[in-house]
């Protein structure tokens, strides 16, 4: 077996993703429009030990919801923008 090179591996290592790729839609929103929307999507935990729990439909609603919050700002397809958040649920809708 030939010895394992971490190093050439990385240099070597290329993320292959399409020119137009949509990782929201990928993971959230076609199951969400299918037989999987109400199946349990995220799974949300806090040092206190609160949870919350969100279905792949529910997702996809919050995070059109906040879509439709960025039209109202002026966003348009194809903007940019940064948000910072701490580790809180919302973090992986938006």
């Amino acid at each position: 077996m030939e010895k394992f090179d971490f190093k050439h591996e990385c240099e070597q290592w290329k993320w292959d993703i399409p020119e137009y790729y949509n990782i929201g839609y990928d993971c959230v929103d076609k199951h969400a429009e299918g037989k999987n929307k109400d199946k349990l999507a995220l799974l949300w935990e806090n040092e206190k030990g609160e949870t919350k729990q969100f279905t792949f439909g529910e997702m996809k609603q919050l995070s059109n919801k906040f879509g439709n919050v960025l039209k109202e700002l002026g966003f348009k397809k194809g903007d940019r923008f940064l948000i910072r958040l701490p580790d809180i649920h919302c973090f992986y809708i938006l």
